[in-house]
C-alpha cells in the first residue's frame, strides 16, 4: 500500500534533499551546455548551499513508502532567487506552482492508483 507523508523538511533530510534534486534535475544535462550543467550540477550537489537554502525558506518534504517523492522551497517574497512571472509582482504564484509541480506530479501515480 502507498503511503504519502508530507513534513517539514529537517537538516537530517539534506541527503535525501539532494540526491532528489540531482534526479529531478537530471533531464536538463541533455540541453545545457557542458559548462552550464557542471555549474547547475554543483549548486544542486553543494550540502552548504542546499543547507543554507532549507534554514533561510520554509521546506517541505512529501515521502511515498519512506521514499523521498518531493521537496518544495517556499522562498519568502522579496529574496532574489525567487522566480516571478511577468505582471505577477511578489512572486507568490511562481511559489504556488513550484509546490504543485514538486507535490502534485509525483503523487500522480498514486492518486491514479486510488481510482476506482
Amino acid at each position: 500500500m502507498d503511503i504519502l507523508q508530507l513534513h517539514e523538511a529537517t537538516p537530517g533530510n539534506i541527503t535525501d534533499i539532494i540526491s532528489l534534486l540531482s534526479e529531478s534535475y537530471s533531464q536538463f544535462r541533455q540541453v545545457l551546455t557542458p559548462e552550464n550543467w557542471a555549474t547547475l550540477e554543483g549548486n544542486l550537489k553543494d550540502r552548504d548551499r542546499i543547507t543554507a537554502l532549507l534554514t533561510g525558506t520554509d521546506t517541505f518534504v512529501a515521502r511515498i513508502d519512506g521514499r523521498m517523492a518531493g521537496v518544495v522551497f517556499l522562498v519568502p517574497s522579496g529574496n532574489p532567487t525567487i522566480y516571478t512571472r511577468p505582471g505577477t509582482g511578489a512572486g507568490l504564484w511562481s511559489a504556488i506552482l513550484a509546490l504543485l509541480h514538486a507535490l502534485i506530479k509525483p503523487i500522480c501515480p498514486f492518486l491514479l492508483k486510488m481510482t476506482p
